[in-house]
């Protein structure tokens, strides 16, 4: 079996990311159905930048886009904008764009793995099936936030951080690795508001640890690559302060709650800090906003917990972390990756916030995976067939939790989503409307931000109309054709007036028209359509 591996190890790998990047594609533009106003937000300005090289206010080429009463990040709508240019506008190119930034992370963490376990081919395979099908990661990759970005940035960044300090290369090839290394730790920084945090937390967790005068020069390469890429950032902090913190301080974090004082502050954060390694979030039921995770099974596997565990026993017991300088970075930045979540109070625990974790929940696993193997091969611990039944019995657990969480995923969540976007098949209903020929389209006002849905809409359609469409009050109006919300129907009830309807049980959108001709409608067809 293990000659059998060694010979075709690159098919194997080759038909594994097949396998992942087809159960992350299949039916990404219908599953979760319908757009966040958030990721509304995102299309619209990715749309207009790669329309015009402007943002939806008119600002051209922005280094972040304001939007809701903050800024978003500016990687992920470039990214999206960039795809849109080439594959069209599109409800598929937006989630492409999260695809990209989740295969380039599973790549880099895997070529990490690779020298982290040479010729340890089980582990190799494990952390790629593991990475690839990790429950936090999965759900995030198919819809469009911008916190994927992060985390695609922070994993080529640690790739090429080992790379730099640990690998036997040229002099001058590492001062080069680790000035690209400074330059993408530096680009993180406009990937995801976290990463303000933990992407300089990284970087003091570098100098601490490669502190000795033989990497002086990679330390300093790095923090030039790093200068670099951030005098953007640092240009638009000054002229603009408040911007970029607005959202934080009067929203999310507790910090600057008057009635808190220094001590509670002190416990809240503990309390916040130890959710993210809670059973209940890592194992029950994760992220209590059903658009990040899908309401089964917590942030990873219970298999990838328990092999997590068995590595921090191993790393311990072997004292690797004293060892292996490059193992304490991974361990730092694992204690630290909740760190900028465990600051706010809303919706915690959030797998937004704490997206870096299974990056280093994945690479421990893998030496728990590596010590039980060892302990098969060289009898490192009492009783071989005990480490035999544990790996039999873990590796079965692991292909079960896939397999159920895919099912669940591709069968189950698909309904749940609907309500949790509430967005569901607004193109459709827009198309509708417009094949109807009223005077004027009504899009009911009763949701957050519909403007954001009705001109990423706009821009999908297959053919363009000079029929008014404004957004308003959801009630009749003469001559019109209302799009509302699920939430719209018992506010409508008390109107008389008559009217066609065209609407599926399962849309979280309804077209009502009010025309002089009363018609009768063929009921929308089910789409792929958000």
């Amino acid at each position: 079996m293990i000659a059998w591996i060694k010979k075709y190890f690159l098919v194997v790998e080759i038909i594994l990311i097949l396998i992942i990047s087809f159960a992350h594609l299949f039916l990404i533009d219908q599953i979760p159905r319908g757009l966040h106003h958030d990721e509304a937000s995102v299309a619209l300005n990715a749309a207009t930048i790669s329309e015009s090289g402007k943002d939806e206010y008119g600002t051209s080429w922005p280094l972040y886009f304001k939007a809701f009463g903050e800024y978003k990040n500016p990687i992920y709508i470039y990214t999206a904008a960039g795809l849109f240019k080439i594959f069209g506008i599109s409800y598929f190119s937006l989630k492409l764009t999260s695809f990209l930034f989740f295969i380039i992370a599973l790549i880099a963490t895997y070529l990490l793995v690779k020298k982290l376990f040479k010729k340890n081919y089980f582990v190799q395979i494990y952390t790629l099936l593991a990475f690839g099908f990790l429950p936090q990661y999965f759900s995030l990759s198919r819809v469009s936030f911008e916190a994927i970005s992060q985390l695609g940035f922070v994993s080529l960044a640690l790739l090429l951080i080992y790379h730099s300090f640990s690998e036997s290369l040229e002099s001058k090839f590492k001062l080069g690795i680790a000035f690209l290394s400074g330059i993408i730790i530096g680009l993180s920084v406009y990937t995801y508001t976290t990463a303000r945090v933990l992407s300089f937390l990284m970087v003091i967790s570098i100098f601490a640890v490669y502190h000795l005068k033989i990497h002086y020069k990679r330390l300093v390469a790095l923090l030039l690559g790093i200068l670099l890429a951030i005098i953007p950032w640092v240009i638009f902090l000054l002229e603009n302060p408040s911007n970029l913190t607005n959202r934080f301080t009067s929203g999310v974090s507790y910090l600057n709650f008057p009635f808190l004082p220094d001590l509670a502050i002190s416990l809240v954060f503990i309390q916040q800090y130890l959710s993210y390694f809670s059973p209940y979030y890592l194992f029950s039921k994760g992220d209590p906003i059903l658009r990040h995770t899908i309401g089964y099974g917590g942030a990873i596997f219970v298999s990838t917990g328990l092999l997590m565990a068995l590595g921090i026993f191993y790393i311990y017991q072997k004292k690797l972390w004293q060892k292996d300088k490059f193992l304490q970075i991974i361990l730092i930045n694992f204690l630290l990756s909740p760190l900028a979540a465990a600051l706010t109070w809303e919706s915690t625990p959030h797998s937004l916030r704490s997206l870096l974790m299974g990056i280093y929940i994945v690479i421990i696993s893998g030496y728990g995976l590596h010590f039980l193997l060892k302990a098969v091969t060289n009898h490192l611990i009492d009783g071989i067939n005990l480490a035999k039944n544990l790996i039999i019995i873990l590796i079965t657990l692991f292909f079960l939790e896939i397999l159920n969480y895919q099912y669940y995923y591709f069968v189950e969540y698909p309904q749940v989503s609907v309500g949790a976007f509430e967005s569901y098949n607004f193109p459709k209903a827009l198309e509708s409307a417009i094949e109807q020929k009223p005077l004027k389209i009504i899009v009911s006002n009763g949701a957050y931000f519909p403007y954001t849905h009705l001109e990423f809409a706009k821009k999908t359609l297959k053919t363009k109309t000079e029929i008014p469409i404004i957004i308003g009050e959801a009630k009749p109006y003469p001559d019109s054709c209302l799009i509302y919300y699920k939430n719209d129907i018992l506010g409508l009830e008390k109107y008389s007036e008559k009217y066609s309807e065209l609407m599926n049980k399962s849309d979280y959108m309804g077209v009502r028209c009010y025309l002089p001709e009363i018609k009768k409608l063929e009921e929308i067809p089910e789409t792929g359509n958000n």
